[in-house]
């Protein structure tokens, strides 16, 4: 087996351990004094916006934003303070090697999920118009079917699925080990999984079990629409499902639980009241 592959699954298995039984459960987090909270960033959901948000409630000093590549050659960087930064944020798989150097003590885990068509048109937007990118030149070329089906990227094969569960830079087995693999990492190693499609949601149900009260925004990073869900042909549609099942499965039970959380802890006027806030450019007042 390559050394790659094998130290993959050595920190995938690590940091499924250690997030076990540090890992807080959204209602621990109302009784922790302020944990530290590590973002795992799925490029195109909306995590560069969440980023931001989540920022403007800690001290600069407190904040940590660096990607998987990044943190392998600095792997010491947590280390490098006197006191650990408070909120980590950036794209980290769950075999990256963040996991093996947080601090043992409780943390809050999470992460967005993505409509799977939606995630991998607003990808493929992305190349299109990212003109310094490796994958530009190629994204220009081909069909949006035609990408997907070239296989240049794992974001266009179970991209979410992989990211969580030891596989995005190797095959997995079948889609039925990549989905119950995936489905289990999210349920036992985070504490709160948002959507892209329920943003707003999620946004206040950080806002009820960490407290953060700043969560006024504005999109960033998205991708310029050359290709829409409105105008996306049928035959495009089929060939990004049929290459993304897992993810599709993954992102309907994701679903499923997170409105259950909403339903719980989150009524229609409380968003109502932060959608109108938020659409004029106010910072929202919560009523605690």
């Amino acid at each position: 087996m390559d050394t790659g592959v094998t130290q993959d699954i050595e920190y995938f298995n690590q940091a499924c351990g250690f997030l076990a039984q540090w890992v807080l459960t959204p209602e621990q987090a109302l009784q922790n004094q302020s944990p530290r909270l590590v973002f795992s960033h799925v490029p195109k959901t909306g995590g560069t916006t969440l980023e931001t948000i989540l920022a403007k409630n800690y001290r600069l000093s407190d904040v940590l934003h660096l990607n998987a590549p990044e943190f392998k050659r600095y792997p010491e960087i947590l280390q490098l303070k006197k006191n650990p930064p408070r909120f980590i944020c950036g794209h980290h798989p769950l075999h990256s090697q963040l996991y093996r150097h947080l601090p043992v003590a409780p943390v809050f885990h999470l992460t967005l999920l993505r409509e799977p068509v939606s995630r991998v048109l607003s990808y493929y937007n992305y190349l299109r118009n990212k003109t310094d990118h490796p994958l530009h030149p190629q994204t220009c070329d081909l069909g949006l079917a035609d990408f997907v089906e070239s296989g240049v990227s794992p974001e266009l094969n179970n991209g979410q699925a992989r990211r969580f569960s030891g596989y995005l830079h190797q095959s997995p087995p079948d889609d039925e080990t990549l989905f119950e693999t995936a489905r289990d990492v999210l349920r036992d190693c985070f504490s709160l999984v948002g959507t892209t499609s329920r943003f707003d949601e999620t946004l206040l149900l950080l806002h009820h079990f960490l407290g953060f009260s700043d969560i006024f925004y504005q999109r960033r990073n998205q991708s310029p629409p050359q290709k829409s869900m409105d105008n996306i042909s049928d035959s495009d549609r089929e060939v990004i499902e049929a290459y993304n099942q897992a993810d599709g499965r993954l992102y309907r039970v994701v679903e499923s639980q997170l409105n259950g959380l909403i339903g719980q802890y989150i009524n229609a006027q409380q968003v109502a009241d932060f959608c109108e806030s938020n659409s004029q450019n106010h910072l929202w007042k919560p009523n605690r």
